[in-house]
């Protein structure tokens, strides 16, 4: 019932990658009315593709957005609607992920909870962005994730510590799952000869 009443937008950022593949992107969905492309000619980054595609969402006066990485795949039919949730069951809540099978979060990961979604709501300090759904209300209040955390890696964590210092609630619902192939972006970038993980290290001492 909750999602019936909603007008539901799908926004696809496509950072920078070859040609063929923007323009597989661009017709595959050109006729679709509920369906945005944005195109970056360059990479800008984990922190910098949410942006872009948050900025396009801003401008529709949404009431809440969903970051969801492109290594991911989803199976429930009513994965948004237990996503929402916990926003219409609890106060003050900020941002919402479900669980998966690979993550560096405890609370996160089905691993440390018996290998499987328990289907209990559990408050944490800190979520990494596999998935997670975010309040219109707290980006307006907070803003864009920091790009300075280039190319990916410490975003996640800063935005989650903003969020919480605003006083909102970081919400992980065991009733929705979401399987995360995990390390995808980071194998191509070690193709092309980029150390993710030394970058990684620069980013903590930035947060």
């Amino acid at each position: 019932e909750m999602l019936r009443q909603m007008e539901l937008y799908k926004l696809l950022v496509e950072n920078g990658s070859d040609e063929e593949h923007r323009e597989r992107i661009k017709t595959k969905y050109h006729d679709d009315p509920k369906v945005f492309v944005i195109i970056s000619e360059t990479n800008t980054g984990y922190a910098g593709g949410i942006n872009l595609g948050l900025q396009r969402a801003l401008e529709g006066g949404h009431q809440y957005y969903l970051l969801l990485n492109d290594d991911t795949l989803v199976e429930q039919n009513d994965f948004i609607e237990r996503l929402l949730e916990p926003f219409y069951s609890f106060e003050k809540v900020g941002m919402v992920s479900p669980m998966t099978d690979y993550a560096s979060h405890t609370h996160q990961d089905i691993k440390h909870w018996g290998g499987k979604p328990h289907g209990k709501i559990m408050e944490t300090h800190d979520l990494i962005y596999v998935c997670v759904m975010v309040s219109d209300k707290v980006v307006q209040q907070i803003g864009l994730l920091d790009t300075r955390y280039f190319i990916g890696g410490w975003e996640d964590n800063d935005y989650s510590l903003q969020i919480k210092l605003a006083g909102y609630r970081l919400l992980v619902t065991g009733k929705a799952f979401i399987h995360h192939y995990g390390s995808v972006a980071n194998r191509k970038l070690r193709e092309k000869n980029f150390d993710y993980w030394e970058n990684l290290k620069k980013n903590e001492v930035l947060f």
